[in-house]
């Protein structure tokens, strides 16, 4: 929850100063994705993270977004409640993905 936490104050921080909070970002999904203790996921998460590196900055710059979704994410793990967590978790990549950069050109 360390990591967690720290993530997040560095995404507040980063926001704060005017930056998006990308290295924040990043951090707490590594966090998450070390806490999930999943070499699957780990795996996973190596494979994709440079490849949506673009739209997580496209994401990062849209007002309390993703932020919200993060500290919804964050609190389901410090209460260790999986099916909350999970929840919070396809919403989360559910919002995200919903950027100009994965839009179709109408």
């Amino acid at each position: 929850m360390a990591a967690i936490d720290a993530a997040l104050a560095t995404i507040e921080s980063e926001i704060g100063s005017g930056e998006r909070g990308v290295v924040g970002d990043e951090t707490f999904h590594e966090a998450i994705t070390s806490a999930a203790h999943s070499s699957l996921l780990a795996k996973l998460m190596h494979q994709i993270s440079p490849l949506i590196r673009e739209t997580r900055i496209e994401s990062l710059s849209q007002q309390d977004r993703p932020r919200a979704s993060l500290r919804r994410i964050a609190e389901a793990v410090r209460r260790q409640d999986p099916t909350e967590a999970a929840r919070a978790m396809a919403d989360h990549i559910q919002m995200v993905s919903d950027v100009a950069l994965l839009r179709e050109n109408s």
